[in-house]
């Protein structure tokens, strides 16, 4: 009987630690398909419809703006578990592309995110001044097309480059006492401010030779 018990205890144990473990990212190996941080974003008009979805206590429409395409080195990542922008994007990424990923720029622009915004801050011996950071880097708020994606994305470093593929969308939420919210993509790379992050639909994420859908 005392060996009966000590391999139910051992069994349990075992069943306790699996169920805690996160589930598995699928991952697509590719042979193609390079990130190459130094090429511009890529934007295109779209005619995909707008869908509907709900979550969090809210009925959500997602209207796409454009398709979107980014190859970027992750300067800066944050992560949001409060707040009804939350429901949708769990984390923000403050990207940069061109001369902005080049090593000799890292001892002199430095970035930081806070409350959905992005900040960056250069020294005078930067190679690079206030319009040529604002036209090459941005804060994406990044919202997961499928669960997949969104364990992808929340294992994403700063420093880390990656391609995103996906749309730039308008969100309007309604919860269920009526309340309205929003958010509103950002069309440009210049813009800078209030409103200029890009509101980011994921479908695909692709880190290495590793796609993520």
């Amino acid at each position: 009987m005392k060996t009966i018990k000590i391999l139910l205890v051992l069994v349990i144990l075992f069943l306790s630690i699996a169920c805690s473990e996160p589930p598995e990212i699928t991952e697509i190996t590719t042979s193609s398909g390079e990130i190459n941080v130094m090429v511009d974003p890529v934007q295109t008009s779209t005619s995909a419809p707008p869908f509907t979805l709900k979550a969090g206590g809210y009925d959500w429409t997602i209207t796409p703006q454009a398709e979107y395409t980014i190859h970027a080195e992750v300067k800066s990542v944050r992560t949001y578990r409060s707040g009804w922008d939350s429901i949708l994007s769990p984390v923000d990424f403050a990207l940069a592309w061109q001369g902005l990923t080049e090593a000799e720029t890292r001892d002199h622009i430095t970035y930081s995110q806070r409350n959905r915004w992005y900040y960056y801050r250069y020294s005078s011996q930067s190679p690079y001044g206030k319009s040529y950071i604002t036209r090459n880097s941005a804060n994406h708020h990044i919202l997961p097309a499928t669960e997949n994606v969104k364990r992808a994305v929340l294992t994403v470093k700063e420093g880390d480059r990656i391609r995103l593929l996906g749309f730039l969308v308008n969100v309007d939420g309604v919860d269920e006492s009526g309340r309205k919210v929003w958010w509103r993509a950002s069309l440009s790379r210049s813009d800078e401010g209030n409103h200029s992050c890009e509101v980011f639909w994921v479908t695909e994420m692709q880190e290495g030779n590793k796609i993520y859908r």
